[in-house]
């Protein structure tokens, strides 16, 4: 179909559809995978002392000591 065939509420609906689009793949694409890791060497401290988190990163938590340690968020 030609765009001269193309009426004012279907031009309406696909920009309006594409608008949406792009908002949401601008929005999920910008979710971080990076990854941290913190380590428990054996002298009751933590490694780095301390540590920024954001919403989507993963955090790897390494004991080294003969001591169990547990993690609360």
């Amino acid at each position: 179909m030609s765009p001269e065939f193309y009426d004012r509420r279907t031009v309406l609906r696909l920009s309006t559809a594409t608008l949406a689009m792009l908002s949401t793949a601008g929005c999920l694409g910008g979710q971080s995978s990076s990854a941290q890791t913190v380590t428990m060497p054996g002298d009751l401290s933590f490694e780095p002392k301390t540590a920024t988190i954001e919403p989507g990163e993963t955090v790897t938590w390494t004991n080294e000591s003969d001591i169990d340690h547990t993690v609360t968020a």
